[in-house]
């Protein structure tokens, strides 16, 4: 996807050193070796399917990262030459791995289903994506920002894709989500000071109904739905193998 980045905090250096170095330290798959990464070692099976070093890989967004931490050699020397660099590489490298077959497994379960995603959906987000993007104008430049950044637009399609199949396959497992009248009075008396205006005094609970009623739907559908993948990769069967 199309990211905006503001500053160079400390923050964006560690992310950035991480992923750079789940490629050059740990993964050591090329950039473009496409060919190579579907030879590549399986990291992991996922109720018999496959996720390869070369998926770790193209997750990391290699290129981006390089360019990146050309500014702070030190800060990749010590990632790569002491233990606690190391490991938090591997923590890192676990955490991509989880979220590849969290992936995997709602692709599973989303066909499973039968849901799908047409072509007109997938040009639609992108439009999207180029209508919120600044400095993109039409698909040519977001094409041409894509190359710079090593991705092709087939690469943002299969992200959106996947995107649309999590969206659609959360809405149907989450539902409807009732908010009953006591909750929310009940969040207003909890957090009242959350809900002072500039005057420091305490907003009615007239004004803030919906609002809470809002964020206690949402809230509520992040728990069914996260307990509703906890459930499946308890169902699944998962081998993994990170260490080859």
């Amino acid at each position: 996807m199309i990211y905006t980045r503001e500053g160079n905090d400390l923050t964006s250096y560690i992310a950035a050193g991480l992923l750079f170095l789940l490629l050059f330290a740990t993964l050591l798959i090329p950039v473009h070796a496409d060919q190579e990464n579907k030879k590549s070692s399986t990291v992991a099976l996922v109720n018999g399917e496959e996720i390869t070093k070369g998926s770790l890989t193209r997750r990391a967004g290699v290129q981006r990262i390089f360019l990146a931490l050309k500014g702070v050699p030190e800060f990749a020397e010590f990632l790569m030459k002491t233990k606690e660099g190391k490991k938090a590489l591997d923590s890192y490298r676990s955490y991509v791995l989880e979220k590849l077959i969290e992936e995997k497994l709602i692709l599973q379960k989303a066909e499973s289903r039968g849901i799908n995603v047409k072509d007109r959906e997938i040009e639609n987000r992108l439009s999207t994506i180029i209508n919120r993007t600044k400095e993109i104008a039409n698909k040519e430049e977001l094409i041409e920002k894509l190359e710079k950044d090593q991705r092709s637009l087939d690469d943002l399609k299969e992200e959106i894709h996947h995107k649309l199949v999590r969206e659609k396959l959360r809405r149907g497992i989450v539902g409807k989500v009732k908010v009953s009248e006591s909750e929310i009075s009940n969040y207003y008396e909890k957090n009242k000071n959350s809900f002072r205006d500039k005057e420091g005094e305490v907003k009615p609970l007239a004004e803030e109904k919906d609002h809470i009623r809002k964020k206690l739907r949402a809230d509520k559908k992040e728990v069914r739905w996260k307990e509703w993948l906890k459930e499946v990769k308890k169902e699944a069967t998962i081998k993994k193998n990170l260490d080859n």
